[in-house]
């Protein structure tokens, strides 16, 4: 099934990346993109969390964003050690066209299939995924 899985994501994000080079955007900084419109401001160790990297893996994502205009960092008030991340007025405006273009690749990708498999499908990944952070949870308690 893990083979299955890692070459439909590579797909989506092969099809993906086409869609948003048009918008100067590549699917790392689609997937910050959508992490801050969803919650803006998170440290940037949230941010990585929710993306399920290293810390260190998203200071060059992150440098790369504040050059291009998408993001900036801001320290934070609280918590000197800490640095947040926001949206820049750019990030915000071509949120609408890069949604979009997910959602195009999630319709391309859904074409014939029938909408009580992709619930199902959609159910047995959550499953899969609670799994695997139970798995993963226990073994570092050990």
């Amino acid at each position: 099934h893990g083979g299955v899985l890692r070459m439909a994501v590579r797909l989506f994000y092969k099809d993906l990346q086409k869609r948003l080079t048009e918008h100067g955007i590549n699917v790392p900084q689609w997937l910050v993109l959508r992490a801050l419109w969803d919650q803006d401001g998170l440290t940037q160790i949230e941010l990585s969390k929710r993306l399920g990297i290293e810390s260190a893996g998203i200071t060059p994502k992150l440098d790369v964003m504040v050059r291009s205009g998408l993001v900036r960092r801001e320290q934070n008030s609280n918590d000197r050690r800490k640095v947040n991340v926001f949206l820049e007025p750019r990030a915000k405006k071509i949120r609408a066209d890069l949604t979009a273009c997910a959602v195009e690749v999630n319709d391309i990708a859904e074409r014939g299939i029938p909408q009580k498999d992709l619930e199902s499908m959609h159910h047995t990944l959550w499953k899969m995924m609670e799994n695997l952070t139970a798995a993963d949870s226990a073994a570092e308690n050990q």
